[in-house]
């Protein structure tokens, strides 16, 4: 055998020799780094929670956990995208009405959750100002306490989100709302604490929203001026805009204040899931188990 023959052979050898080594985790190595957010034409806030690092220095495994808005919108081209990520579960956030209203388009044998999350008092601050105009209620503050007993109000709804994502046989799942920033934000923040990612992690993550529906917030914004300017006969003034636009934005303020709500009732987010959703420790570091990967220099174990 000439030498070109063997470097040849000695480098296919070590192609699968690396493939034998990594291949099982092929999709969580640092050598194989996808990107958080799944490019659709219908839906653009759709991505992984994949990659996020926790307090031991474990990541979260590529393609197994997913986050979005509705998929009512998603093309023919969307679904072979969608499809190739083989989804066994979408859990809805939606209400009923926006279910009927915005139906998802999914791939032929996705088994679907409806898990309803309504915040009170969202619509009616909403259809007010419409109404009236005053956009004086729209103080981040304001909006920040209509989610902070989000967690300990919806004990039910996200025992039902956990219990399905934690579940082996679910995976890879999604979890979505409307329009995947505030319902989804919340569950995608719990999912992430439950595998131990830090706070100011779960943070960024529940921030990307802004990046990703700026184009679609654009256009919100824009139909609340003009609903305003029909019902009043008055133009909102650029104070009135930049209120309304901490309503069609997510601020770090509305999370901090749930997670502070969680803590001061139960301690810690484990106590919350162990004591008030009555999800066992054993689940859990099963979840994490399965969830999660060791990195170290590079390599998966």
């Amino acid at each position: 055998m000439n030498t070109k023959k063997i470097h040849h052979t000695v480098f296919l050898v070590f192609l699968f020799i690396s493939f034998l080594i990594n291949g099982c985790e092929g999709d969580n190595s640092s050598q194989w780094e996808p990107t958080r957010r799944i490019d659709l034409d219908g839906q653009k806030n759709f991505r992984d929670l994949g990659g996020y690092s926790n307090i031991y220095g474990e990541s979260v495994r590529w393609r197994i956990l997913f986050r979005s808005g509705d998929l009512h919108d998603l093309t023919d081209a969307d679904l072979l995208i969608v499809d190739n990520l083989d989804l066994q579960l979408v859990i809805d956030f939606r209400s009923e009405e926006e279910i009927d209203a915005r139906p998802d388009r999914l791939p032929a044998g996705v088994k679907t959750l409806h898990d309803p999350i309504n915040i009170e008092g969202f619509e009616e601050l909403l259809f007010y100002a419409l109404e009236t105009g005053d956009t004086s209620q729209f103080t981040v503050s304001n909006i920040a306490k209509l989610y902070e007993n989000i967690y300990t109000d919806k004990i039910e709804q996200f025992r039902v989100m956990l219990s399905g994502v934690i579940n082996s046989e679910n995976r890879p799942v999604l979890i979505h709302c409307r329009g995947g920033a505030d319902r989804t934000g919340f569950g995608a923040a719990l999912i992430l604490a439950s595998l131990q990612i830090p706070d100011e992690i779960i943070f960024e993550d529940y921030l990307l929203s802004n990046e990703y529906l700026k184009d679609s917030r654009e256009e919100s914004l824009d139909y609340f001026k003009k609903t305003i300017e029909q019902n009043t006969g008055n133009t909102p003034t650029e104070e009135d805009m930049e209120r309304i636009s901490n309503l069609f934005e997510v601020r770090q303020e509305y999370m901090e204040l749930a997670f502070q709500n969680v803590v001061d009732e139960y301690g810690t987010f484990e106590e919350y899931i162990v004591s008030g959703l009555e999800i066992s420790m054993y689940e859990i570091e099963e979840f994490r188990r399965l969830a999660l990967v060791f990195l170290y220099e590079g390599q998966d174990f």
